[in-house]
């Protein structure tokens, strides 16, 4: 499982994805942060470009045949059973994995779909605390938000930094939050 002090050593877009919250002054970015459990790899398998699979078999130290074979056989299994990337209770091509796995659960059809998603859990936690009791708050996803962001003005990081503590995520979860909106450790104080 990845550990929190990892996160630092690994690029953002690998390990996360975010929505934006619109608040009536200002918006806010919610990092959705993968913990690597595997649990989203279970009765799940990925349709895999064919673009992707010399870079796989490479990683895997397996020829393209032997990945195609045994992947496509997973694919069109009824019922679906766990990813065939799955090793050991982890992803074995994670750093290249495809779309469908990099935006699941967040942007998936499906959501988490009864998937025991400790990052999506965490992710509605913070967003059921910006939420809570507003008149005015609409959540988009970055791809389809037209307008530039209106960042938080400094005299409300205090309020913001309230909301998130409230919703009693990692330490991690609120580390990705600063930076994703470009607040500074010395803000928080």
């Amino acid at each position: 499982m990845l550990e929190e002090k990892d996160l630092t050593y690994q690029r953002m877009e690998d390990i996360q994805i975010y929505k934006i919250i619109e608040l009536k002054n200002y918006d806010v970015l919610i990092p959705f942060i993968c913990w690597q459990c595997g649990s989203c790899c279970r009765e799940y398998t990925p349709q895999i470009p064919s673009q992707n699979l010399p870079r796989i078999a490479q990683l895997l130290n397996k020829t393209i045949e032997e990945i195609k074979k045994k992947h496509e056989d997973a694919y069109i299994r009824e019922p679906q059973g766990d990813c065939t990337f799955l090793n050991e209770g982890k992803c074995s091509i994670y750093m290249m994995r495809p779309e469908p796995c990099r935006i699941y659960p967040l942007f998936s059809d499906f959501g988490a779909a009864g998937v025991n998603c400790r990052g999506h859990k965490e992710f509605y936690r913070i967003v059921d605390s910006f939420f809570f009791r507003r008149r005015y708050a609409a959540m988009h996803d970055p791809k389809y938000f037209k307008r530039k962001i209106k960042r938080i003005p400094f005299s409300q990081i205090e309020n913001v930094l309230k909301i998130v503590h409230r919703a009693d995520v990692s330490d991690a979860a609120i580390k990705l939050f600063l930076e994703l909106n470009n607040i500074q450790q010395n803000n928080t104080s």
